[in-house]
């Protein structure tokens, strides 16, 4: 998977097996994901962040919305598609604006 980690740049990383699975199943453990899960997938399949917003929802048999550029850019659209779906987790970029 590519990652920029601290310098960012991206650069290629490699994850061995064991340690994603023992990722997964901490996320499942930890946020209590079940079939009924409702998740949105934001970042892009080849950030490391999509393993995370990806693949536990697979291994549980939950739901994934994967979300469009234009979705990922309209706070508005992206918030009214969460409420819409009814999608119960998702992780987000945080954004320090300015202005509100």
């Amino acid at each position: 998977i590519y990652t920029s980690g601290s310098t960012g740049l991206p650069k290629g990383v490699m994850v061995e097996h064991r340690n994603l699975v023992n990722l997964l199943y901490w996320n499942i453990e930890t946020f209590d994901i079940t079939e009924k899960s409702r998740s949105a997938l934001y970042s892009s399949f080849s950030f490391d962040a999509s393993v995370w917003e990806l693949f536990p929802y697979l291994i549980k048999g939950g739901t994934i919305h994967l979300l469009n550029e234009t979705l990922r850019t309209d706070l508005v659209g992206l918030n009214n598609y969460i409420e819409d779906q009814e999608i119960n987790i998702a992780f987000l970029p945080t954004v320090i604006c300015e202005e509100f």
